[in-house]
């Protein structure tokens, strides 16, 4: 069984998936930390200040032999939708959303671009990683994590994941609009003008 726990960077995805998998005995793949170690992603071409993932295959392939030899793993990722070709296997996505606003502030305190924290925080205004979560898989859970912390929000997915085990798939869909929020996307737009 596959969980994917996905969202925006500073989600607080990487927190929730490491405390998930200890806390289910799981394995817990952080898929920005494996790309960079085993040296499956280059320079984004266009300058932006990312890896570009050159070895999805090999990626699909590490996945899918972790998923075979142990009964949970939970994938730690911003891009879900490369494992489309495993769906059969995932059980759900869980797509962490955070106000926009805190989006920027914990990048800001990570010493990121102030290109980069506009891009992921115009990101997580519009949901994307949300959409593609929806367009490719069945089982899509959206939770807002903006007034949570790590153990509430991993209480909750815990919660639904037990809840997964009676129905299908308990909550899906899009259930977190930022767009329609004036704060949100006033922050945004601060952020973009260079105003954080």
């Amino acid at each position: 069984m596959i969980i994917i726990i996905t969202g925006t960077p500073g989600t607080g995805k990487t927190t929730v998936s490491r405390l998930i998998s200890r806390e289910l005995n799981c394995t817990h793949i952080d898929v920005s930390a494996l790309v960079e170690e085993m040296k499956w992603g280059e320079p984004d071409p266009t300058g932006r200040e990312t890896l570009v993932l050159t070895n999805i295959e090999e990626l699909i392939q590490y996945v899918g032999k972790i998923n075979k030899n142990r009964e949970c793993v939970i994938v730690d990722t911003h891009y879900p939708g490369i494992f489309d070709s495993l769906a059969k296997d995932i059980m759900a996505v869980f797509v962490l959303r955070t106000h926009p606003k805190i989006i920027a502030r914990r990048l800001i305190e990570r010493k990121w671009g102030a290109k980069k924290i506009a891009e992921n925080a115009e990101a997580e205004l519009l949901g994307v990683i949300e959409n593609e979560a929806l367009r490719r898989f069945k089982c899509v859970i959206s939770i807002d994590t903006t007034n949570k912390n790590a153990s509430e929000v991993s209480q909750s997915i815990k919660t639904l994941i037990e809840q997964m085990h009676q129905t299908a798939c308990p909550v899906q869909g899009r259930t977190i609009d930022w767009i329609n929020d004036e704060s949100a996307v006033d922050a945004v737009l601060n952020i973009e003008k260079g105003q954080s």
